[in-house]
């Protein structure tokens, strides 16, 4: 893979947004810090040894027409990232608005999250090269996950599951590499009660179906990229997320 410079975070997101949108960034991390496996281990088998690392991003503007002395929070943003020899697996865990930003097209908070996630993921491939990276989330609609009390905010604009799978998935879109790059993308998307092409109206309007997204999940793929058989029990391809009813089910299993 042929290297990329990779500037600062700030450089990402000022690239990204129109040059008359003022706000401001504040981003914190913590270093890598061993953690339990993200997996459950195939029986007989030891848990790979994984390190997580947490990434906050907020952003915050100056409401128009207002003498306020602070900002307002407009977005917060939280991106777990997991280490594997193997594997750099990156889930967004938490992403959330208040319905401060006025409206614009096209949306900054639709493109800071695409920023701040290819940053991400640059700087995951600069590090480790030769490493496979996912990036994984859930779209599940909620008033608020951040900013409590945002939903009383009459401005904010909360969307049902379906209107958050297709804004999620045009978020991502602009991560795929274009045709001059040596780098290979696969989105997958997993809607329960939808099998094969039916999940097809929820693929960004500009993807290329079949090259780049397809329905289901690449568990299997995965697999054989941690070393693990295909035919081992399903909680040990399935991962063990924070804040995820099958992770909790998989957990009790396993005690």
């Amino acid at each position: 893979m042929a290297s990329e410079t990779i500037g600062s975070l700030k450089d990402s997101l000022a690239s990204a947004l129109p040059s008359t949108f003022s706000c401001k960034i504040r981003y914190v991390h913590t270093p890598p810090k061993r953690c339990d496996a993200l997996f459950s281990p195939p029986p007989g088998s030891e848990p790979e040894k994984t390190r997580l690392a947490s990434h906050f991003l907020t952003v915050s503007i100056k409401p128009k027409g207002s003498d306020a002395p602070n900002d307002v929070f407009v977005l917060g943003m939280e991106a777990l990232i997991y280490h594997t020899k193997p594997l750099t697996t990156i889930f967004v865990s938490k992403a959330d608005s208040t319905g401060y930003l006025p409206q614009h097209r096209p949306s900054p908070v639709q493109r800071i999250c695409t920023a701040f996630l290819r940053w991400l993921s640059a700087k995951a491939r600069q590090k480790h090269p030769k490493r496979e990276l996912v990036i994984s989330l859930f779209a599940r609609s909620q008033s608020q996950y951040l900013f409590p009390g945002s939903a009383e905010n009459k401005s904010k604009h909360i969307l049902d599951d379906r209107q958050l799978i297709k804004w999620w998935a045009r978020v991502v879109q602009p991560l795929f590499p274009t045709e001059e790059s040596d780098l290979e993308y696969d989105g997958y998307i997993t809607v329960p009660g939808y099998e094969g092409m039916e999940v097809r109206p929820f693929f960004p309007p500009s993807a290329q179906i079949g090259k780049q997204w397809h329905p289901g999940n690449p568990l299997l793929a995965l697999a054989e990229t941690r070393g693990v058989s295909s035919s081992a029990p399903p909680r040990c391809l399935l991962p063990r997320f924070p804040d995820d009813p099958k992770a909790r089910f998989m957990q009790d299993l396993d005690d």
